[in-house]
């Protein structure tokens, strides 16, 4: 039985993690696009917002996304089938779910133009996100030919710091 307390410091990181918050009533531009990077392809519906929409839309879906990804830790790796490990399943697949939700909602944004680049490239990230906790989750059930920690970088997360960091030098604040 192995007991791997894995803790992940994400303070900085988690409150950016967010690319955007459900977009009922933000009004602007209709669209069709697809989002990238989930699980499933889901058509969503895309629509255009300025700059005070997407700050605040950016900063409460990065507190939902934050407090889920907050939720999994500890994790504790005791071993396949244990009950550590169920536990800590389900509260990845929260975590990813809820990734997953925020790339959905993130596809549907067109972005004011001075951060275009910047929102693909977190849309992205997110995906890869969603993939990195997705690759945890099916470590916590089946195991896996890594140490346990090795599926716990979220690589991804240094990724999307730098694009908020980028988008915050350009006068929005994201996070």
């Amino acid at each position: 039985m192995r007991g791997h307390l894995r803790p992940f410091h994400i303070a900085s990181v988690v409150v950016v993690v967010a690319a955007v918050a459900p977009l009922t009533g933000c009004g602007g531009k209709s669209g069709t696009t697809t989002a990238a990077g989930s699980t499933t392809t889901t058509s969503v519906k895309t629509q255009a917002v300025g700059k005070a929409t997407y700050d605040r839309m950016m900063q409460q879906l990065g507190r939902k996304v934050s407090r889920s990804i907050e939720s999994m830790y500890p994790l504790l790796d005791e071993g396949v089938g244990t009950p550590a490990n169920k536990e800590a399943a389900a509260k990845v697949e929260k975590a990813r779910v809820t990734v997953g939700q925020a790339a959905t909602s993130l596809a549907g944004v067109i972005p004011p133009a001075p951060i275009r680049a910047d929102h693909r490239r977190l849309l992205l990230s997110l995906g890869k996100l969603q993939l990195e906790l997705a690759k945890l989750e099916h470590v916590l059930q089946q195991g896996g030919p890594k140490p346990f920690g090795d599926y716990t970088q979220f690589v991804a997360l240094q990724t999307i710091r730098t694009v908020t960091d980028d988008m915050t030098k350009k006068g929005f604040s994201v996070d």
